[in-house]
């Protein structure tokens, strides 16, 4: 039937992801006007507090898509062009050779070829992919060091590259979307994140949606397992 939803399949389908065994889980889908929410498990182990389908949560590289839109709105408006080498923009953070051949379209395509910061930051990821003794405890160590952005993508850009620039298949690299943030606060004088809120969250009428300022969620919401 258009547009219509098995509610019964949807409540028994998240009740077996958190069987499967993720502690907590919340979901929601929609098909035309109808909508369904729904959620399973706790949202704190140590409690038994459970999981509601209103909680907030970190959409972590969802951002990504909020960037990219931001940066091809400029586009759009003629102030950034997506073939222009990001050295034109930003030569003190990809300078030399690096800067005039990654463009912008290859860092929002993750084809540049420059390298994921996490392992640099975070010692005990070793490398990505994941390797067999890769752990946790620096992500631990760090739980609430604020590193710079710069420093976090002079981590990725001295790194050694993972690809050449524009070549196929490209390198997931958060490197790449850092850059993207510097450009836009670069092209319009304006914090990557106020602009984004302004141009693309609010835009899009995300009510519920905004970048935090801190390292603590203030609303309801699960604790990250």
């Amino acid at each position: 039937m258009k547009n219509s939803l098995d509610s019964a399949a949807l409540d028994a389908a998240i009740e077996n992801v958190h069987r499967a065994g993720i502690p907590g889980v919340f979901a929601e889908v929609r098909a035309g006007d109808r909508v369904w929410r729904g959620a399973a498990g706790v949202a704190d182990v140590a409690t038994g507090r459970p999981v509601t389908a209103g909680m907030r949560h970190r959409v972590g590289s969802v951002s990504k898509t909020f960037a990219a839109a931001a940066v091809l709105q400029l586009a759009e408006a003629g102030r950034i062009g997506l073939d222009t080498p990001i050295g034109r923009y930003l030569p003190e953070l990809v300078p030399g050779e690096r800067g005039d051949a990654i463009t912008v379209r290859m860092l929002i395509g993750h084809t540049s070829g420059l390298a994921e910061y996490l392992p640099h930051a975070y010692p005990s990821l070793k490398a990505l992919p994941v390797v067999a003794d890769t752990s946790p405890r620096s992500l631990d160590d760090h739980r609430f060091t604020r590193f710079d952005p710069v420093e976090l993508i002079g981590m990725g850009v001295t790194a050694p590259a993972v690809g050449t620039p524009g070549g196929a298949p490209g390198v997931y690299s958060n490197t790449n979307y850092l850059l993207l943030g510097r450009l836009l606060e670069r092209v319009t004088g304006t914090p990557a994140e106020q602009y984004i809120t302004r141009n693309v969250i609010e835009r899009a009428g995300l009510r519920d949606t905004g970048f935090p300022t801190g390292a603590h969620v203030v609303e309801p919401h699960s604790r990250l397992y």
